[in-house]
């Protein structure tokens, strides 16, 4: 499985991705940037992209775990990876 998440303009350091108990958290703060902001964006008259602080949860199920992310051209990808316990795996019953 994967979670795709568009982030045009923001950068990959400034992304904050953790789990715990089982909660995926993918969370923005702007406020971090506020002073390169205020300095670098005072000439500007319009700004396309919003860059507004966010946090996005993921409930995730016992049997999923996180293989990894990238951060692609704007685009963050969470992989996740379904892990079947072999008792929860179908068996074959042979016929006598």
């Amino acid at each position: 499985y994967v979670i795709e998440i568009a982030l045009a303009g923001i950068k990959k350091k400034d992304i904050d991705i953790t789990i715990q108990e089982k909660t995926l958290t993918v969370s923005y703060d702007s406020s971090k940037d506020i002073v390169d902001s205020v300095t670098k964006e005072d000439n500007k008259l319009y700004k396309g992209i919003a860059q507004r602080s966010f946090k996005r949860q993921f409930n995730l199920s016992e049997d999923i775990e996180i293989e990894g992310a990238n951060f692609v051209n704007g685009m963050l990808n969470i992989f996740l990876k379904r892990i079947i316990p072999e008792e929860k795996k179908p068996k074959k019953i042979k016929i006598k």
